[in-house]
Formats: C-alpha cells, sequence, structure tokens
C-alpha cells in the first residue's frame, strides 16, 4: 500500500487572476485593492486578455441602478471620466 502524496501548503497570500481586461476586469482589479487590512497588503491580482494588445475601442456600457453605485464605490472622479465621455443619451423609445 502506498502512502498518500504529500500535502502543499497553501500560498501565504490569496493569489487571484482576472479574465478580461475589458470595463469589469480591472474595475474588479481596483475594487479588490480597496479592500480594508490586511487583505490589500497580501493580495497579488494578475489581469489576462487574450487580445494581443490593448484597445481604445469597444462595446458601449450601460450603467443603471446599481451600476452606478458601484462606479461610484470604485472613487472620487471615476463618476464624472464616464458621464464625460459618454453619450449623454437619456432615454430611446423605439416605436412601430
Amino acid at each position: 500500500m502506498s502512502s498518500p502524496p504529500p500535502q502543499t501548503a497553501p500560498p501565504p497570500y490569496p493569489r487571484i487572476l482576472i479574465s478580461g481586461a475589458g470595463i469589469a476586469g480591472p474595475a474588479l482589479a481596483l475594487h479588490l485593492l480597496r479592500l480594508p487590512p490586511p487583505l490589500t497588503s497580501t493580495i497579488t491580482i494578475t489581469i489576462v486578455e487574450r487580445h494581443p494588445s490593448l484597445r481604445n475601442t469597444g462595446q458601449q456600457i450601460d450603467l443603471r441602478g446599481q451600476g452606478i453605485a458601484a462606479m461610484r464605490k470604485l472613487g472620487a472622479g471615476i463618476e464624472d471620466a464616464v458621464r464625460a465621455a459618454g453619450t449623454q443619451n437619456r432615454m430611446v423609445l423605439l416605436c412601430w
């Protein structure tokens, strides 16, 4: 009868892998980095993206309700920057 394989100890800090460098990946990383100590001093975050380079274009985002609340929690200035880059559309009504 063979002995069980030795157990490896977990890393001394959380390692977090985020898949995607679109709007959600960096927003999640920013949120995680703002967690209270001692977590912020011990986590390592890696963001992976399958596209070979960063892009300055992409799909539009539509923030409502909880999305706006989450954006505000990311910090001062972010809401102003998002609103400045937005289309300022209030509503689109489709009738047929």
